[in-house]
């Protein structure tokens, strides 16, 4: 899977602290982008390691523009600080990624609304 060029990319940690329900989370993840029909803007991907073992299984959310993620955002996340491009779910279970498919897929579709 290719990730988008505007969009929300899921990478779901497969770690030794998180692969107990790793698969059940992108199989989710991906079932829920399937039947929202947003392939096109969202993608899960397979990561290894975010570095909160102790608080999985993690689920790190990132929007992408133009093709690109925000290092930004991703240093903001490892200091421990917020950023509105990224955030990590914690402790996921299923029902935590599907619904950011749907609250991301729902943002997509407002801003793909409002295009001219």
């Amino acid at each position: 899977m290719t990730t988008p060029t505007n969009g929300f990319v899921l990478r779901v940690c497969r770690g030794p602290g998180c692969s107990h329900l790793s698969q059940d989370l992108r199989e989710a993840a991906e079932q829920e982008i399937a039947a929202r029909e947003l392939g096109d803007v969202m993608a899960v991907l397979d990561d290894y390691c975010f570095g909160r073992c102790g608080l999985g299984p993690n689920v790190l959310v990132e929007r992408w523009r133009e093709g690109k993620r925000n290092e930004r955002a991703l240093i903001a996340l490892m200091l421990g600080e917020r950023h509105p491009d990224a955030y990590l779910l914690y402790g996921a279970r299923p029902a935590d990624v599907r619904r950011a498919v749907a609250r991301h897929g729902d943002e997509l579709r407002a801003a793909r609304a409002r295009e001219p």
